[in-house]
């Protein structure tokens, strides 16, 4: 059951981190850099993900329940901000995100979703 909701995570963040589709490790760092030094970049990332929303009601809840966020909430926009602040601070790594990308899910994936 944990990884059918892991799962549904998965493909939601997909759809969500796209930062531009596949990147190189150069873009990366270079996002990342720039997101560091630009409150405003990091807003309208965040902003640009939220409208990438594509996920059922279904997929929200199983999310909301991995972010230990309250039953029946939209997760997508703390999803964003937590996702885009820890490219901004360098805790999630370009492996992290090439990680992501497979569609696989790690402990510190977890980590960052649930804000710890």
């Amino acid at each position: 059951m944990r990884t059918v909701r892991l799962a549904a995570c998965g493909s939601l963040l997909l759809g969500l981190l796209a930062l531009g589709g596949c990147i190189s490790e150069t873009r990366y760092a270079a996002i990342s850099e720039a997101y560091k030094g630009s409150p405003a970049l990091r807003r309208e990332e965040i902003r640009q993900c939220n409208l990438r929303d594509r996920a059922s009601p279904i997929q929200r809840e199983k999310l909301a329940v991995v972010m230990n966020l309250p039953p029946r909430s939209n997760p997508v926009p703390v999803l964003c901000r937590r996702m885009v602040e820890s490219v901004a601070s360098g805790r999630l790594s370009y492996e992290d995100y090439r990680t992501i990308r497979a569609g696989q899910i790690t402990p510190k994936l977890i980590r960052i979703l649930q804000g710890r």
